[in-house]
């Protein structure tokens, strides 16, 4: 039987007064591999961050991880309860070096398959030739590893990715194809807000997509790949 992870029901999320998310319902089992697909402007990000706690997202609705109600916590408690964010731009800091990043964020494990930072170094060594640069001189490609490197090493059960191919190589979001599959593996849940519907293809257990802050159609990838009327009325595509 598979294990319920994350369930979000009723999520409606607000920027002051601006209603953006309305009525949200989504559900991830552990070790699944979620895509949330729509257009720029259609509340993807918002999601995230309404999942996270960010403080510019007010948020009413249920948020259950691991059968615990996330609703009113802070997003420190919420990172602490197990998840992880990779932020659309990287939002890494100018102050700190390669191994800064990773070493503050690190938060042991107990399990066979514990992320360290001397394990993303063997993982991805163009960043551990560089772990003395700081992070915001590496390229685009390397931060965006290091964004994903960060939120590793903090074991979390669930990682959500805000469109992680967005002004990265070809090369790099093979690497990030790659990472989901394996985090999958292990049993690490990944939800994704994209519009590469080539990556949601290629790397989905479900797609979900996002319609002017409403969720208007959910699928397995199978059914998703075929739907080709839904991905040009959607998406456009």
């Amino acid at each position: 039987m598979e294990e319920k992870l994350l369930t979000i029901e009723g999520l409606n999320a607000f920027y002051g007064k601006s209603h953006v998310l309305q009525n949200i319902s989504l559900e991830a089992n552990k070790g699944e591999k979620i895509v949330v697909l729509g257009r720029n402007g259609m509340g993807k990000s918002t999601l995230l961050k309404a999942i996270m706690g960010l403080k510019e997202v007010t948020r009413k609705g249920s948020i259950l991880f691991r059968n615990e109600e996330m609703i009113e916590r802070r997003t420190d408690e919420i990172a602490r309860a197990g998840i992880a964010y990779v932020p659309q731009g990287w939002l890494l800091f100018s102050s700190l070096s390669v191994d800064e990043h990773l070493r503050i964020a690190y938060r042991p494990a107990k399990s066979d398959h514990e992320w360290t930072p001397e394990r993303i170094y063997s993982t991805f060594p163009e960043i551990a030739q560089r772990k003395d640069t700081g992070g915001t001189k590496l390229s685009g490609g390397e931060q965006q590893i290091l964004a994903i490197s960060r939120a590793l090493v903090g074991n979390p059960g669930l990682i959500l990715m805000d469109e992680p191919s967005e002004g990265i190589s070809t090369m790099v979001i093979e690497r990030i194809i790659g990472i989901c599959q394996d985090l999958a593996s292990q049993g690490v849940s990944i939800l994704v807000a994209e519009q590469n519907l080539d990556l949601a293809q290629r790397i989905a257990d479900k797609v979900y997509i996002l319609v002017n802050g409403q969720i208007i159609y959910c699928s397995g990838i199978t059914e998703f790949i075929h739907d080709k009327e839904n991905q040009k009325k959607h998406l456009g595509v």
